[in-house]
């Protein structure tokens, strides 16, 4: 239960800072306990006006707030490159993945359980109990929900399962998460982490909530471009922009009680799953970051929010069931084989 006094005075002093030049964001250090402004550019206060120092706009002492500079915080799925695909089987968290005819990749997270279909959105045929594999929205999604749209490997690796959940992205948000249907090609575990630092296996756990008690914690992540990185989680209760457009055309979405460490990872790792490095807890869903900072959802809004529940006991030996995904086809190897055609000769490489 967050306390009520301080949720008052957070969203008091957004509502003090939020229009000033520069400020994105607020959050609470966990280490200091200062209600802190967040900034893409911390700057000497004698070079900004008078109007537009955070000191001079807040009720709350010196002593009660401060100022963190984050970065210019983006959705973190990028442009594919064919040369850097590759066939992961079994699929694992970790993995690149791509909705079929667009043009960005992010990550394959975490196996989770459908626990209540009235969260979210949901195509049909999902049902309390059906196992799917979770990622970002605007790495499954990233435009309109099309329930059913292949999710594929780029290029190589091919169909591995189908759009089948998403929690839309609007101001107040507080996940990037969808979901896609699994097959016997996908597989219990993370790329390229085993055991955690107490000996512990990666994911057995679940931290649904980051809190003042984390801070200074170091946390890891598996992604897709930067593959296996830690960082420090630095504020917490985070309340920020982050822009989901293209660059030079900015789409700012307000998302909520997230969690901002240092810098965790690159574009094309949106959708790692993030873990507490100590004991391999599964604590957040990784969607955005600058060259400084790394964000993440919390597992707890994950849950709340689409209705699913990390699976933290899986029989390696036992693959997911199949739900709604085909089997490759003779067809299906003929179109790749002339989609692989198309790109190579219209591809130019800078």
């Amino acid at each position: 239960m967050k306390d009520a006094e301080r949720q008052a005075k957070l969203a008091k002093f957004r509502k003090e800072v939020e229009d000033l030049d520069n400020v994105v964001g607020t959050a609470i250090d966990p280490k200091t306990g200062k209600i802190v402004a967040l900034v893409t550019e911390k700057k000497p206060e004698r070079d900004l006006p008078d109007n537009q120092l955070v000191a001079n706009n807040t009720s709350l002492s010196k002593d009660e707030h401060g100022v963190v500079e984050v970065g210019e915080l983006r959705a973190h799925s990028v442009p594919l490159a064919a040369e850097s695909s590759a066939v992961v089987r079994p699929v694992e968290a970790g993995a690149e993945e791509q909705p079929k005819n667009r043009d960005w990749v992010g990550t394959a997270s975490f196996l989770a359980r459908v626990v209540d279909t009235s969260k979210g959105e949901w195509s049909t045929g999902v049902s309390t109990g059906s196992v799917v594999r979770l990622s970002n929205w605007h790495v499954y999604v990233g435009d309109e929900f099309v329930p059913h749209r292949p999710i594929n490997q780029p290029f190589k690796g091919g169909k591995v399962g189908e759009l089948v959940g998403e929690v839309p992205i609007t101001d107040g948000v507080k996940v990037d998460v969808a979901a896609r249907s699994v097959s016997i090609e996908d597989g219990w575990g993370t790329i390229g982490l085993e055991t955690a630092e107490n000996g512990e296996e990666y994911g057995r756990r679940v931290v649904y909530d980051i809190t003042d008690e984390h801070g200074g914690k170091t946390v890891t992540k598996s992604g897709r471009t930067t593959d296996v990185t830690t960082a420090e989680v630095v504020l917490v209760d985070v309340s920020v922009d982050i822009d989901y457009g293209e660059p030079g055309h900015p789409n700012l979405v307000r998302v909520d009680d997230c969690v901002i460490t240092t810098d965790l990872g690159a574009p094309g790792d949106s959708g790692s799953p993030v873990f507490l490095t100590e004991d391999g807890a599964l604590c957040g869903l990784y969607f955005a970051g600058s060259a400084v900072s790394g964000v993440f959802s919390q597992i707890g809004n994950v849950r709340d929010a689409l209705g699913v529940e990390p699976i933290t006991d899986w029989d390696e030996d036992t693959p997911p069931t199949d739900y709604a995904v085909d089997r490759p086809t003779d067809d299906d190897l003929e179109q790749f084989k002339r989609d692989l055609v198309e790109f190579v000769e219209s591809w130019h490489p800078s």
